[in-house]
């Protein structure tokens, strides 16, 4: 495989460029090269980055359906505001893995 860009490597992942730049900064990973400045990815890198990208979506999701089961409503998919807002959106094309990271801050 040859390297691909920051841009592509956050497309693949699904990952914003912001969170593999701030990967970097912690440390997680690195590029496998630069190109005139351009972070650059190969395989090795982007195994890592696929890993730790799954570890914070499931980390999202459990905190996502934490507060759905915590909700006082007694009917809580169609009586709290939030739960039904979050279905609202998958209904109109919304995946689970945007809601888990939306919520893996």
């Amino acid at each position: 495989m040859e390297l691909i860009s920051i841009g592509e490597a956050a497309r693949r992942l699904r990952l914003n460029t912001s969170a593999l730049r701030y990967y970097e900064e912690r440390g997680l990973v690195r590029p496998a090269a630069r190109h005139a400045g351009r972070r650059m990815y190969g395989r090795t890198e982007l195994r890592r980055l696929a890993l730790n990208a799954l570890i914070e979506r499931a980390q999202g999701a459990r905190r996502f359906l934490s507060a759905a089961l915590t909700c006082p409503a007694e009917h809580p998919t169609s009586e709290c505001p939030h739960l039904v807002g979050v279905l609202d959106r998958l209904s109109t094309g919304g995946t689970v893995e945007e809601l888990a990271e939306e919520h893996s801050d």
